[in-house]
């Protein structure tokens, strides 16, 4: 990108090296709603990050408010299970998320 007769440097957000010009890159808006920029590699990377640890966290959470299976009723090994499953479009919003119990969740189609 040019500014005027200068080039604008960009730092990613996630590595926090630079961005080379032509090199791809990924746009979104941070925590503060300011625009970020990020490697394509960084945004792949965090994007594996953030499921997994919405994932932890719901299952943390079904534990912590002893949450019982919606299939069977159990009250142990309870995890996070996706009610509309990655493949099927669902996403990792905690609404798409309910507690079932490692019987229940290996057995679904």
């Amino acid at each position: 990108m040019t500014w005027g007769n200068h080039m604008k440097i960009m730092i990613c957000s996630a590595c926090q090296k630079l961005i080379m010009p032509g090199q791809q890159t990924r746009a979104t808006k941070g925590r503060h709603r300011r625009p970020i920029q990020m490697h394509a590699e960084c945004w792949t990377r965090r994007r594996a990050q953030l499921k997994d640890s919405v994932h932890l966290a719901m299952t943390a959470h079904y534990k912590a408010i002893g949450a019982k299976c919606a299939r069977c009723g159990s009250a142990e090994n309870i995890t996070a299970d996706h009610i509309i499953s990655r493949e099927d479009g669902g996403t990792n919003d905690p609404w798409n998320y309910q507690p079932l119990c490692q019987g229940c969740n290996s057995s679904k189609k």
